[in-house]
C-alpha cells in the first residue's frame, strides 16, 4: 500500500499514474477537481484528434488534492501495461478502425500544415470568445447583488472557469506540434542541444512578458510625462496609489483604468482558487510601476537573434534548408500560443471565479457561517451554494483543515507514481512517416518541457539547464507560495519550485530566474527567453541549497548558479 502523511495513495483504475509537480507541486483545492479534470481532457483529446495521434487522452484523477494523469493510447484498455510487441501493433495500424483513421489524419495533418489553420481558429474565434465570455463576467461587480443574483453569478464564473479549461486543453497539441517538428528536424541536422535551437523563437510571444503590454506601455508614458501624477505611486498605501491612478482626471486615469481592467483579475499565482489575482498584490503592481517608470537596461535586439539564425541554417545541409525554413516559420507563428492559451482562458477566468467566490465567503462570514472569508477557497462549488444559502456546507474547521493540508503537505513526500510502472509509447520507427514525425515531435516537446538537468550540483555551484544568455548577481528571494510574492523587490532573483505563465507580472522587478522543475520550454524558461533575463530551470536542488536573500550569481549561457556570501 501506498501511504503518506498518514493517507493511503492508491490508484483509481488501471493505469500508469504519474503525479503533476510542475503545475501542482503541493494540493490542489476542490476547485481543481470540480472543473479540471474532465474539462481539460475533453479538450486535450479532441486536440489529439485533429492531428492523428495515436495518444487518445490524459485522464486525470485528484487524490488527496494531488493531481495524477495517465496516457490513454487509441485502442488499448486500461489493464494494457505497454504497446504490445511490433508484430501486432502492425497488424493494429492495418486492421483497427480507429488506429487506421487516425493515420490517415496525421499524414493529412503535416500535408496541410493543420497548425497553422488551428492558430487561424483560435485567432478568429476561439480567442475572441473567450475574451467575450470572460469579460461578460468580470463586468459584473459581485458587492452589488442581492444573495439570489450572486449564486446566479457564482455559477456564470463557474461554467465560464470550465470552458477556460476545456479551450487550455483543446489547444495544447496545436501549441506543442510546430515547436517540437522543428527542434526534432533542428536537432537531426545540427546536434545543437534544445535549449540552444529555442534561440530562434525568441521574440516571438509578446504575451509572455505580460499580458497588457499595450495598456502599460501607454500608462508608463503618461506617467513618465506627468511627474504629479507619477507621484501618486509614492502616496498612501499601494492600494490607495492604484485607486488615485484609476480615479485619476484625463489620459492619466483612462490609462490606468484601460491597464487595471486587462490585469486586475487574471491570477498571478499559479492554477488554483487559492492563488491570488493581481488586485490582491497592490504592492507588487505599484513597485512594478515605480520600476518601470525608470529607464530600463538594453536587452538583446531582434537583430542578434536573426544573426544567429543565419548561422544555424547555414549548418544545416543544403538539401534541408528550405524545410528549415519552413519549420522555423511554423514554429515562430505558433509560439505565442503556448502562453496565450493559459493567459486568455482559466488564467482569467479562475481569478473571476475567486472574486465572486470571496464574495460569498465574506457574506457567509457576516452571517457566521465562516470565521474568515478567505475559508471559501477551499470549498466545493456545490458547498459554496449550501453557505450562500445558509443550507448547510463544510465548517469553518474543516475548511481550515484542507488549507493547512494545502500549506503544509509537500509534494515531493508523497508517492510519484501509482498503479504500473510507466511505459514508452510504441517507438516512432514503427509508424508510417506522417504519424512518426508527429510521435517524434510530442516526445521531444514533453521531454523538454518536464526533463530537469542531469547535471548534479554542488554546495557552491548549482547546475540547471541554461534558457537565456547572461550573468546577473543580486539576492535570491524563493517563493513558495502567493505569500511570498510581496517579499520580491527590485534586482531580486527568482527562486521558485516552478513557475506558472502568470508569473510575467514580477518580471520588471527581477533580475533573473532559476527553477527547480521544468526544462528548456517550461513557462519559467519561456518567460526568461522572452523577457531577456538570465534563467537557469530544472535545477532539482535550488530551494535546498540557497538561502532567501543570499546573494547568488546567475550565468544563463552556463547554466549555473553559484551562491556568494549569506
Amino acid at each position: 500500500m501506498n501511504t503518506a502523511y498518514g493517507k493511503s495513495f492508491e490508484a483509481p483504475r488501471p493505469g500508469a499514474w504519474e503525479l503533476d509537480l510542475t503545475h501542482f507541486p503541493r494540493p490542489s483545492t476542490k476547485f481543481v477537481g470540480d472543473v479540471f479534470l474532465g474539462n481539460f481532457s475533453r479538450g486535450f483529446a479532441e486536440g489529439t484528434k485533429l492531428y492523428g495521434l495515436l495518444l487518445s487522452h490524459l485522464d486525470y484523477v485528484q487524490i488527496h488534492g494531488f493531481l495524477y494523469s495517465a496516457p490513454r493510447p487509441v485502442g488499448a484498455p486500461e489493464s494494457a501495461k505497454g504497446p504490445p510487441p511490433k508484430p501486432i501493433f502492425k497488424l493494429l495500424t492495418w486492421f483497427h478502425p480507429e488506429i487506421r483513421a487516425r493515420i490517415k489524419t496525421s499524414a493529412d495533418a503535416v500535408q496541410r500544415r493543420s497548425w497553422l489553420q488551428d492558430l487561424a481558429y483560435w485567432d478568429n474565434e476561439m480567442k475572441p470568445r473567450a475574451i467575450a465570455e470572460n469579460l461578460a463576467v468580470q463586468r459584473v461587480d459581485p458587492r452589488s447583488l442581492d444573495d439570489a443574483g450572486l449564486e446566479g453569478h457564482l455559477g456564470a464564473a463557474y461554467a465560464n472557469a470550465k470552458n477556460g479549461v476545456y479551450r487550455h486543453g483543446r489547444f495544447t497539441i496545436t501549441a506543442c506540434l510546430p515547436i517540437g517538428d522543428f527542434l526534432s528536424h533542428a536537432k537531426e541536422w545540427t546536434g545543437d542541444p534544445s535549449h540552444t535551437l529555442l534561440r530562434t523563437v525568441k521574440g516571438y510571444s509578446a504575451v509572455s512578458t505580460g499580458v497588457a503590454n499595450e495598456q502599460v506601455a501607454r500608462l508608463l508614458s503618461e506617467l513618465r510625462s506627468n511627474p504629479a501624477a507619477a507621484a501618486l505611486l509614492e502616496n498612501g498605501s499601494p492600494a490607495e496609489a492604484l485607486d488615485a491612478l484609476r480615479n485619476s482626471a484625463g489620459a492619466v486615469g483612462e490609462a490606468a483604468r484601460a491597464w487595471l481592467d486587462e490585469v486586475s483579475y487574471r491570477v498571478v499565482t499559479g492554477y488554483d482558487l487559492c492563488d491570488r489575482f493581481a488586485l490582491e498584490l497592490p504592492q507588487t503592481l505599484v513597485d512594478c510601476l515605480r520600476a518601470e517608470i525608470q529607464p530600463s537596461p538594453a536587452r538583446e535586439g531582434q537583430d542578434a537573434v536573426e544573426s544567429d539564425v543565419a548561422k544555424l541554417r547555414d549548418r544545416v545541409p543544403a538539401a534541408h534548408r528550405a524545410r528549415f525554413d519552413e519549420l522555423l516559420a511554423d514554429a515562430r507563428a505558433v509560439y505565442r500560443l503556448r502562453d496565450e492559451r493559459d493567459h486568455y482562458n482559466d488564467g482569467w477566468s479562475t481569478g473571476l471565479m475567486r472574486r465572486a467566490a470571496l464574495e460569498v465567503g465574506r457574506r457567509a462570514a457576516e452571517a457566521g457561517r465562516l470565521a474568515e472569508p478567505e475559508l471559501i477557497v477551499d470549498a466545493a462549488y456545490d458547498e459554496m451554494i449550501a453557505l450562500l444559502r445558509g443550507q448547510g456546507g463544510p465548517s469553518s474547521d474543516e475548511l481550515r483543515a484542507r488549507a493547512q493540508w494545502r500549506a503544509t503537505t509537500d509534494g515531493t513526500k508523497v508517492p510519484q507514481l501509482l498503479g504500473f510502472p510507466p511505459s514508452a509509447p510504441p517507438p516512432a520507427e514503427w509508424l508510417p512517416a506522417p504519424a512518426a514525425r508527429m510521435a517524434r515531435a510530442i516526445d521531444i516537446f514533453l521531454f523538454n518541457l518536464f526533463q530537469p538537468t542531469q547535471q548534479e550540483s554542488s554546495a557552491q555551484v548549482i547546475r540547471g539547464i541554461p534558457v537565456n544568455s547572461g550573468v546577473y548577481e543580486g539576492p535570491a528571494r524563493i517563493v513558495l507560495d502567493s505569500d511570498d510574492f510581496a517579499k520580491v523587490k527590485q534586482g531580486d532573483v527568482l527562486i521558485a519550485r516552478s513557475t506558472s505563465p502568470y508569473f510575467n507580472v514580477l518580471l520588471p522587478l527581477l533580475g533573473a530566474i532559476v527553477t527547480e522543475r521544468g526544462g528548456a520550454l517550461s513557462h519559467a524558461a519561456i518567460v526568461a527567453r522572452e523577457y531577456g533575463i538570465p534563467g537557469v530551470v530544472g535545477t532539482k536542488t535550488a530551494i535546498g541549497l540557497i538561502k532567501d536573500g543570499q546573494r547568488v550569481r546567475v550565468d544563463g549561457g552556463a547554466g549555473e548558479v553559484r551562491l556568494l556570501a549569506p
